[in-house]
């Protein structure tokens, strides 16, 4: 994977005021509004990939607090994919937990159905409510045990710094830095319609192939293969 240097090259390939002032190798203000610009960069680029279901998407684990209605999630996610109850005999997904989509609604099971002969509210989660300002995950029902869940989605990285790696695939690395330029020569007065407008343009053709190459087997069995 390529590094910060890299990107800040790029700059000064695209740029010829960045690249009189040497912003890969000339530490100072100019470098530092220039790595900033990057992490903006970055930062835009991970929000339109948190839009796009299921790509760059990885597990990660959380753990139960026994009769807590809620448990946090790791930091830096930006989307959910899927939630898994994981085994603690064989460590492997056991079933799917599927997302309540109306606030308060995980606390459902604490009325009693007519058509329901057990009052139990604790126990295995059947389903989830995720509350982003906190980062949180509701449950349905409250957890019984120190039971541990599969969260797949995606996480997005942290800030760059000096010397530091980009880590998203190569092709990624040249739209990162065009979008950068126009960060770091953004006027306080300029629409960020216009940024988000060039982000798209940018990341565009890429997202569309990353997107797709989870989709290789897409047809029926017959080998009636869509044409993209």
């Amino acid at each position: 994977m390529a590094d910060l240097e890299n990107i800040l090259e790029h700059m000064e390939t695209m740029d010829d005021m960045l690249s009189q002032k040497s912003i890969s190798s000339t530490t100072g203000t100019l470098q530092t509004r220039a790595i900033q610009s990057v992490n903006r960069a970055q930062d835009l680029m991970e929000l339109m990939i948190a839009d796009k279901k299921e790509l760059f998407t990885e597990p990660k684990a959380i753990t139960q607090t026994v009769n807590q209605e809620y448990t946090d999630l790791t930091s830096g996610i930006k989307r959910i994919d899927s939630v898994w109850f994981i085994s603690s005999s064989t460590s492997r997904p056991t079933y799917e937990i599927y997302p309540q989509r109306r606030s308060g609604a995980h606390r459902e099971t604490t009325r009693i159905s007519l058509l329901d002969t057990s009052s139990t509210t604790t126990g295995e989660p059947s389903e989830y409510f995720w509350e982003r300002r906190n980062n949180r995950l509701y449950w349905d029902r409250d957890p019984g045990e120190t039971d541990t869940i599969r969260v797949w989605g995606f996480y997005a990285v942290t800030d760059l710094i000096a010397q530091g790696t980009f880590l998203y695939p190569d092709e990624f690395l040249v739209p990162c830095a065009a979008l950068a330029i126009k960060f770091f020569n953004l006027r306080a007065d300029e629409s960020m319609a216009q940024i988000d407008a060039f982000g798209q343009q940018f990341f565009g053709p890429v997202l569309h192939m990353y997107s797709r190459a989870h989709q290789h087997r897409s047809g029926d069995l017959r080998g009636s293969y869509p044409n993209y």
